[in-house]
């Protein structure tokens, strides 16, 4: 799974400052979110690539600001972007214990560098409610599957909330649906990664992995199963 956070890129503080976006990644510990929200590190890798690094979607183009833990240069970047202490509505859910934990750590993190943090809880029914309505919110916590093709993360879409939309994704993202060779793909999806961190839509924290029990007395389970398996059908001999 890979954890993190949508910027609201419609309206409010975050509206095209990009500069406010990146201060606040620059003040973030990943490691230490990640060890306090999941624990184990042979279940968590602090890893700046949107895609894993098992696949070949890899790469750690545009990365230089992931896991800065740097809370000077998080105020420094405020100042230029015009931050004046205005709220962040910080949005988590504590139907998943990692969201819930992660976001308190992010929020104190934050608050100790002069951002006012307005950290609100919420079931995720109404977490998903309110995040379809750009006014409600400046950042929301959540996390994704790993996919084949990034182009499939739902950050891409125009339409899913956060919004991102910029002249310069919409080129690169034209390009990238278009191009048919790997390799081409690959230099595309680098330039993406690249604008991703310029633009900072999203802000990922790590990549969390689970442990899978099987046992050959279950029968009927199949083999196409990906995140969540299906055990209607299934017996145990």
């Amino acid at each position: 799974m890979l954890y993190g956070f949508r910027f609201n890129s419609k309206e409010g503080i975050f509206k095209n400052n990009f500069k406010l976006r990146q201060a606040i990644l620059a003040c973030l510990d990943m490691d230490a979110a990640l060890q306090t929200a999941v624990g184990p590190q042979n279940l968590w890798t602090s890893n700046g690539s949107i895609m894993p690094k098992s696949t070949s979607w890899y790469t750690t183009d545009g990365t230089d600001l992931y896991n800065k833990k740097n809370p000077g240069l998080a105020k420094s970047l405020a100042a230029e972007a015009g931050y004046k202490g205005e709220k962040i509505t910080f949005m988590v859910s504590s139907a998943y214990k990692i969201h819930a934990d992660i976001g308190m750590v992010f929020s104190k993190t934050l608050r100790d560098a002069g951002f006012n943090i307005d950290l609100q809880v919420y079931d995720w029914a109404t977490l998903v409610s309110k995040r379809g309505d750009s006014k409600q919110w400046d950042i929301f916590f959540t996390h994704h599957g790993f996919i084949p093709d990034p182009i499939l993360f739902t950050f891409m879409s125009e339409a899913y909330p956060g919004w991102w939309s910029t002249p310069e994704k919409a080129k690169l993202t034209e390009e990238f649906t278009v191009t048919m060779d790997p390799k081409k793909r690959l230099e595309v999806w680098k330039k993406i990664q690249s604008l991703t961190y310029q633009q900072i839509p999203i802000v990922k924290v790590g990549d969390v992995y689970n442990f899978d029990v099987y046992t050959p007395r279950l029968k009927g389970l199949g083999t196409t199963q990906l995140i969540w398996p299906k055990f209607w059908g299934c017996s145990i001999e």
